[in-house]
């Protein structure tokens, strides 16, 4: 009798490990760099090609790529204590002592989850609280086959995505308590941008999440975190020259398209439109918001309701 292989397909994953990173000697090389070339040039691109053409190697150096291949993607994370239990619980088993081996069994259970707790509990101090789902997720959620995604092209998800507001204003009934009218409050004047200095940038980057994932420019966040102290003053310069002239250095972002929920139908409803965008596009972004929120706050456009939201009146 033939029996199929069900072994678990190997998997490879590149990533960098930033546990060992030694925090000191980045900041020490990064303060060693003749930053002349970006405090020189007017072109914005330039400036943010030099800080790239810089910081990358030493990236490279001090978190280098690795491929690490896995050959069980979903296998729990185990302690060395665990492992023993495990060992042990086989040794009973074979030796058919029945008693030891339902004893040795409930302890690997406990062990497990235990290690389970303390790994998930890890990954969430590590990544902050917005990394909550993304850790919990593959142990409360059920595995799903995936699926292949729809065949879609950018104008069509456009014009889906466009199209939900009118439909839901169709939607809405009209019937209800009539709202009070509030007129609109007028400001003079209009928004300038204005350049930032670097402890508000330092305030921006310390409120985004400490994401280990890299962009489309290969920086991450939790990197630039580490690096504040050597690389603050030429961020602020790149950023407050974009900031100045309008114009963000070219590196566009992509968009893949992936299958947001396998067990829906294969339709525009099931895709997941995730942009990939450079550091220097969020963080300019960021930067922006924040502006345009204080600003608001100035002039009284913007209150707070009850549950602490920021709400225009």
């Amino acid at each position: 009798m033939s029996l199929p292989d069900c072994r678990p397909a190997q998997c490879t994953l590149t990533s960098r490990s930033w546990r060992k990173l030694d925090v000191a000697d980045v900041n020490r090389r990064l303060q060693n760099v003749d930053w002349s070339s970006v405090y020189n040039s007017v072109d914005q691109g330039e400036q943010w090609d030099y800080f790239l053409t810089v910081t990358l190697p030493i990236i490279d150096s001090s978190a280098p790529v690795r491929r690490m291949k896995v050959h069980n993607p979903t296998a729990p994370p185990l302690t060395e204590a665990t492992k023993d239990l495990m060992t042990w619980r086989r040794a009973a088993l074979r030796a058919s002592d029945r008693d030891l081996y339902k004893n040795l069994n409930r302890q690997v259970r406990s062990a497990v989850r235990r290690d389970t707790r303390e790994e998930v509990d890890r990954r969430i101090r590590e990544g902050g609280p917005s990394s909550m789902w993304r850790s919990v997720k593959p142990v409360i959620s059920g595995k799903q086959p995936t699926r292949s995604p729809p065949d879609a092209d950018a104008d069509t998800v456009s014009r889906y995505f466009t199209s939900i507001g009118t439909a839901t204003a169709r939607q809405v009934d009209s019937s209800g308590p009539e709202l009070a009218v509030r007129l609109p409050r007028v400001a003079t004047g209009r928004f300038q941008v204005s350049p930032v200095t670097p402890g508000q940038l330092r305030r921006v980057i310390a409120r985004m999440r400490n994401s280990t994932s890299c962009g489309a420019d290969g920086l991450c966040v939790r990197f630039i975190k580490h690096c504040m102290d050597s690389v603050c003053p030429v961020i602020t310069h790149i950023v407050n020259s974009s900031l100045t002239s309008n114009v963000v250095p070219r590196n566009p972002p992509t968009c893949p398209i992936t299958d947001r929920s396998p067990s829906c139908r294969q339709s525009l409803k099931s895709l997941n439109v995730l942009f990939m965008s450079s550091f220097l596009a969020i963080l300019l972004s960021t930067t922006c918001s924040r502006l345009v929120s204080m600003v608001l706050d100035q002039i009284t456009l913007l209150t707070f309701l009850e549950l602490g939201r920021p709400c225009l009146t």
